[in-house]
């Protein structure tokens, strides 16, 4: 092999990758398609995917440069020797190329799932939904049949966008299941703790008519993070196939956001009488980590090998406007369109996009966060007066006092959100919160105004935060606190006040990433979007390598997280 080509690939690529991929190529060939096609399918698995599709000929991967794509890559490949079926590290399957060990933990999951969908439930065969007939007047057909299946299918499948009423039909199933069968054990997931509240507060809103039996049993209903469910511990799961999960159902939430390696862990953890319902958006972002469970079990094969397991739910409740029709757009017609579909937004909808300088953050959103902050600093002083400074007559009236005024500043955290691809370099999470927290950015925390928007940047189940909370700076420098909203020790949502050295890592929030954005919505949405990949402000040398299927999801993860409002900023290149 010739060794120059080993500059070709990341820095960032494990080291001991590249070599035993190497190594398995024989010396005397040599060719600049393979290290591509490596290059590619690594690229590949660092955004999330396990797989390189070899028919894909109109998105062509980033670290593709030669001409010839795909022919003369696959012909390459299939000279090479890495497709050896004994030895060979790489393994083809309906034109699909992956790492052989990662397609083979892929296909196990798989496996499993099968023979978990071929399981019924005999118990609760002939059930029926009259039952609850009351509960389901407002339900759509797509979502009775969701409720119906989950009397006697041990695996389900709910595949939907925003608004598709996907948590409504989790309540549903649920308040099925607890007239069917009331000593049912159910547990609630979602991949992370923001998610997981998200569910809960979702569920909670969506139970409308229900008996005080059925409602104080879906209260109860735990529901928390896959690695709280698996009891996390110094890089090992607790909970496992020797001590596994005591439920008869397990609802997992958010699922385009799980890995291959976490799945695996989940699955070794459920007993064999375990209904498993699985929910998600396929066209979101795929996991940080690499295997794409969610999005393969949408690809063409396996929507046909799991048809009579899925559930997809197209109806669309929540009235978004232009946001939901060019979210459509994008999955429909492809990012070229969606772009040209921009420049064509009608003056009175509710999406505005803009083209600016990048060197600059444009004024307009800086007055936006301005306000915003202004907002949340008048509720923050009203907060601390309210808890230290106020004479109540009781702890009662304290209490009560206190939720109602954190519970209006969490409202207000969900009016505006602004969202960046990326941590550095122009139109950033960092040039943005460097822009509004000024002299204060470099200094402690505790110098910070009153009302900053603060991230949390790890988990700390000790005090009840996950990666990705957001909260708020309360008090003066001289009592600093926290405000964030916490799952205490009974699994109930409370606000707490945390001082600022109990938290392991915190960051300004003006702005956040798209993938942090995940899990959540804002009453408005401004996304900024660069046009170039790197750039000198980049102080970790940062590279937003987007290729067009991770850009469409990003985008689309990005645009759906407005309920109301969307505003998209573009480089103008014709400015600079």
């Amino acid at each position: 092999m010739n060794k120059s080509y080993k500059n070709t690939f990341d820095p960032n690529l494990k080291k001991a990758l590249l070599e035993t991929i190497l190594r398995d190529i024989p010396e005397d060939y040599s060719s600049p398609y393979i290290l591509e096609i490596i290059n590619a399918l690594i690229g590949s698995l660092s955004r999330g995917d396990i797989y390189l599709d070899l028919d894909e000929k109109e998105s062509i991967p980033l670290e593709i440069k030669s001409k010839g794509w795909p022919t003369k890559h696959s012909k390459a490949l299939e000279q090479s020797g890495l497709l050896s079926t004994e030895n060979g590290p790489l393994v083809i399957t309906d034109n699909l190329l992956a790492f052989k060990r990662w397609h083979k933990e892929m296909e196990e999951l798989i496996y499993y799932l099968d023979e978990k969908s071929k399981n019924n439930i005999n118990s609760l065969t002939g059930s029926s939904l009259k039952d609850q007939q009351n509960y389901q007047l407002h339900l759509n057909d797509d979502q009775k049949k969701a409720i119906e299946k989950v009397l006697f299918q041990k695996l389900i499948l709910i595949s939907g966008g925003p608004g598709t009423g996907k948590t409504k039909t989790i309540a549903q199933m649920l308040i099925q299941l607890f007239i069917n069968k009331p000593n049912i054990k159910v547990g609630l997931a979602a991949p992370t703790g923001k998610a997981a509240r998200r569910l809960r507060e979702s569920l909670h809103a969506s139970l409308d008519n229900v008996n005080e039996n059925i409602m104080e049993k879906l209260l109860k209903v735990q529901c928390k993070t896959l690695h709280k469910w698996l009891k996390a511990k110094e890089g090992k799961f607790l909970v496992n196939k020797s001590h596994p999960l005591q439920l008869d159902l397990l609802v997992v939430d958010e699922m385009s956001m799980v890995d291959i390696n976490l799945m695996k862990s989940l699955t070794n953890a459920l007993q064999k009488r375990t209904q498993l319902v699985l929910v998600g958006d396929p066209d979101q972002l795929p996991p940080v980590g690499s295997g794409a469970i969610w999005n393969h079990l949408h690809t063409k094969k396996m929507l046909t090998r799991f048809k009579d397991e899925r559930i997809e739910l197209r109806k669309v409740y929540r009235n978004r406007g232009q946001i939901a029709l060019l979210a459509k757009s994008l999955q429909s017609k492809g990012l070229d369109s969606f772009w040209e579909d921009l420049n064509r937004i009608p003056s009175d909808s509710n999406v505005d996009f803009h083209k600016e300088r990048k060197s600059i953050i444009p004024p307009f959103i800086i007055n936006e966060l301005h306000k915003h902050q202004k907002k949340l600093q008048t509720l923050s002083k009203n907060l601390v007066i309210n808890k230290y400074y106020m004479n109540i007559n009781s702890e009662v009236e304290e209490e009560e006092a206190f939720k109602d005024l954190s519970t209006k500043i969490f409202c207000c955290l969900e009016e505006l959100i602004v969202l960046c691809p990326r941590k550095y370099g122009y139109w950033s999470v960092d040039h943005i919160n460097k822009t509004m927290l000024e002299n204060h950015f470099e200094n402690d925390i505790s110098t910070w105004p009153e009302g900053v928007p603060v991230i949390c940047g790890a988990n700390q189940p000790e005090i009840g935060l996950s990666n990705g909370d957001i909260g708020l700076t309360v008090g003066n420098e001289g009592s600093r606190y926290l405000l964030f909203r916490v799952m205490s020790e009974d699994e109930k949502l409370k606000s707490r006040l945390i001082e600022p050295s109990r938290v392991k890592q915190l960051n300004a929030a003006f702005a956040i990433t798209i993938h942090k954005a995940q899990g959540s919505e804002s009453a408005r949405v401004i996304l900024m979007w660069p046009n170039s990949t790197y750039d000198h402000l980049s102080l970790k040398k940062e590279v937003l390598q987007l290729d067009k299927k991770f850009e469409k999801s990003l985008l689309y993860t990005a645009i759906t997280r407005a309920k109301k409002r969307l505003d998209i900023i573009k480089e103008d290149l014709s400015k600079e």
